[in-house]
């Protein structure tokens, strides 16, 4: 998320929850629930998952939905279910909230076109808010954005594409090499200094520390400097990066964009980090096995400090 000017955004109806929900997490969720972690009124953490389909997944979705509330002291859940069938929507709201009872602050199941709030699921529904409501617009302006679906957003997290990445393999393994004869202290050096200039660093900057952090153990000093205060400039750069890196490369910096997007409070980006991570190097390490702890545990973001100090690769 881009950091602006703009005052915070202020919800104060229900059928607002649905027009924000989709900037929260980056597209528009289908056969869905989503959880917000609400903390003194302000939404500390937004995750989503997938409708369980068994009573496997729907003790998993518990299991998730505790530990996520667990750790943030005082806190509320939001609770949001999506699906093509309203009544099965409707259904599954009820269940949630009957296991959740007085520690949700509201509940709302939506199909396509109408929702329900959860005091009143037999009712007949009121019309979803248009994608043109104040809502989203003042979401736009702050930076925001919602993609159509999960694999919209997901496609926005690709490192090279196969093509260019065969085109330019040469080049960077010999850029590899050069990197590798560099001392750590060198590499570190270069990784603060594009800390420094964010996003906006020059190409060469940003593809050096794509093979930088391929190169044994510099994502370690990355992760070191990454603060809650910067997270969201980090998220940026991590992403530019990303996109300029060649697949072999990239777990480390999914690792990083992953850790930073869980301290924004975007855990749809954190998980597919995690997802696509994992393929390229299902074996972990490079940050991701980190990346997995924080979101398995659901680490809320105002303990991350305790955690740079307490883990250790």
């Amino acid at each position: 998320m881009k950091e602006t000017c703009e005052p915070p955004l202020k919800v104060t109806r229900l059928e607002d929850v649905l027009s924000v929900v989709p900037y929260l997490i980056g597209f528009h969720p289908h056969e869905s629930v989503v959880a917000l972690v609400m903390v003194r009124g302000v939404v500390a953490v937004s995750a989503r998952w997938d409708l369980p389909a068994g009573e496997q997944e729907w003790r998993s979705l518990h299991q998730r939905l505790n530990a996520l509330q667990a750790q943030f002291d005082g806190s509320s859940l939001g609770l949001l279910v999506f699906s093509a069938d309203g009544g099965l929507a409707r259904y599954l709201l009820a269940a949630l909230g009957s296991a959740y009872g007085h520690d949700v602050l509201f509940g709302i199941a939506s199909d396509e076109s109408l929702w329900w709030s959860s005091d009143d699921l037999a009712g007949p529904g009121r019309p979803v808010p248009a994608e043109s409501s104040v809502i989203a617009a003042s979401a736009v302006l702050r930076g925001m954005s919602a993609l159509p679906t999960r694999e919209r957003l997901a496609a926005s997290y690709e490192p090279l594409p196969p093509a260019t990445a065969e085109i330019v393999a040469v080049e960077r393994a010999r850029l590899r090499r050069m990197l590798r004869r560099r001392s750590l202290a060198n590499r570190y050096a270069a990784l603060d200094d594009l800390a420094r200039r964010g996003p906006s660093a020059d190409e060469d900057e940003l593809v050096r520390a794509g093979i930088i952090l391929g190169t044994e153990r510099p994502w370690i000093h990355a992760w070191r400097s990454l603060t809650l205060d910067d997270a969201s400039a980090r998220q940026e750069l991590w992403h530019a990066v990303l996109v300029r890196t060649m697949p072999a490369d990239a777990p480390p910096v999914y690792a990083l964009l992953g850790i930073a997007s869980w301290l924004t409070g975007d855990g749809a980006s954190a998980a597919i980090c995690l997802e696509k991570g994992r393929l390229l190097r299902p074996g972990g390490g490079c940050g991701l096995d980190l990346l997995d702890l924080m979101i398995d545990a659901a680490v809320p973001p105002d303990r991350y400090g305790e955690l740079r100090r307490s883990w250790g690769p």
